[in-house]
């Protein structure tokens, strides 16, 4: 069986194999799917400290 791509499938054909709907989430299930993949949110990547400071620093002493 051929497998449809995800934007060729109807809005409600995609809702039901998510097992999903339009409307908000539940604040029970808002709740499960918080504790069991956390916070969307992205690390901020740190920077090489020494890499920094000697860039700075050949701006400072031009």
């Amino acid at each position: 069986m051929e497998k449809k791509q995800w934007y060729s499938q109807s809005i409600e054909d995609v809702l039901n194999k998510l097992d999903s709907n339009k409307k908000r989430l539940a604040e029970e299930e808002a709740k499960k799917r918080l504790n069991e993949f956390s916070l969307n949110e992205l690390k901020e990547e740190r920077k090489p400290f020494l890499k920094n400071l000697s860039i700075n620093s050949r701006i400072f002493l031009s």
